[in-house]
């Protein structure tokens, strides 16, 4: 009897041993299982799909970015789902209550741009998913590559204090994003952990710059075309005074000359002749001035309409990229 109470005994042991190892593992583990569960359940469109191969993500980066059940939507419905989740002033994603959302941007010239907020929100995933060990260590990378980058980049620097509100914790999930898919030279430490993501994470960052390049060679092309317009424009104003002066000063003279000619003060033709001369040679020189001063004018109307467009097409990248004038979802 008590070498079978001790076989029961023992036997529940490893049964009560088992489960509760099964447990820890659950426990551990339940992210994982969640995160199948997501992707068992979830059917990527051939747009999601692409995003994904584009961004070259890897085996784990695309575990995360399909258990996410990314979505793009490009009404309003995305601005209620992404409400109050970003900072930004242009919103194009969101990586909230465990789902990414990504705004339709339906503009050519933007290529790349929802590819680099696929795997910008990927990365949001990726970070929640660290432990905190994993965080610290990550967040000891990121911090000199900000720093760096704030004193050298006058664009970054304004782009991060956007965030500037935000706690620490959130501060260093938003520099994990956008380091990860923008910042093309990054230590071999943190290239080797963004390995984890990424087959080849200078693609998502040629993306990036491809897309951006096309905002900024508009804005470089504005500065310059409105500095330069804002220097012919004082030109011009002075060089009109001067004409209007001049004209003036040669209508007084011909005044002056036909008035003499009229009560013979000329005492010979050639004394009358010289001076009708230099008049006519004044008022050829003065036409010859106004036709200048012409066509610097049509010059300068022409670069301001020129302006007037490239701040049109401007306008229209903008608004292509602006959620909140995306139309109301339909039924």
């Amino acid at each position: 009897m008590k070498q079978t109470s001790s076989v029961g005994s023992a036997i529940r042991t490893v049964i009560f041993l088992m489960f509760v190892g099964l447990s820890v593992v659950i426990v551990w583990q339940r992210v994982w299982i969640r995160d199948t569960l997501h992707i068992m359940q979830y059917e990527p469109t051939a747009e999601i799909r692409l995003l994904a191969k584009r961004t070259k993500l890897s085996p784990l980066g695309e575990r995360y970015f399909y258990a996410s059940r990314p979505s793009i939507d490009g009404t309003q419905a995305f601005n209620e789902h992404c409400r109050d989740t970003e900072k930004t002033s242009v919103v194009l994603g969101c990586y909230y209550d465990q789902r990414i959302t990504i705004y339709d941007v339906d503009n050519e010239e933007l290529d790349g741009i929802k590819e680099v907020t696929a795997a910008h929100e990927m990365l949001h995933a990726a970070y929640e998913r660290l432990s905190s060990r994993e965080r610290k260590e990550v967040n000891d990378l990121l911090r000199p590559i900000a720093h760096d980058h704030s004193l050298a980049d006058k664009e970054f620097a304004e782009r991060m204090s956007v965030y500037s509100d935000l706690s620490t914790a959130d501060k260093f999930n938003e520099l994990h994003s956008v380091i990860g898919t923008e910042i093309e030279t990054l230590t071999p430490e943190l290239e080797a952990y963004y390995k984890r993501y990424f087959d080849d994470r200078a693609t998502v960052v040629k993306l990036y710059q491809q897309y951006v390049k096309v905002f900024r060679k508009l804005r470089d092309d504005a500065t310059a075309l409105a500095k330069d317009l804002k220097l012919r424009a004082t030109s011009i104003n002075l060089a009109i005074d001067t004409y209007n002066d001049n004209v003036t000063r040669l209508k007084s003279d011909i005044e002056q000359f036909n008035s003499r000619a009229s009560s013979g003060y000329f005492t010979s033709q050639d004394e009358f002749a010289l001076a009708r001369f230099q008049l006519v040679a004044r008022s050829e020189r003065l036409d010859a001035a106004r036709e200048a001063l012409d066509a610097k004018i049509a010059q300068y109307n022409k670069d301001a309409a020129r302006l007037e467009t490239i701040a049109e097409h401007i306008d229209e990248l903008n608004s292509s990229i602006d959620s909140t004038l995306a139309p109301a979802p339909t039924l």
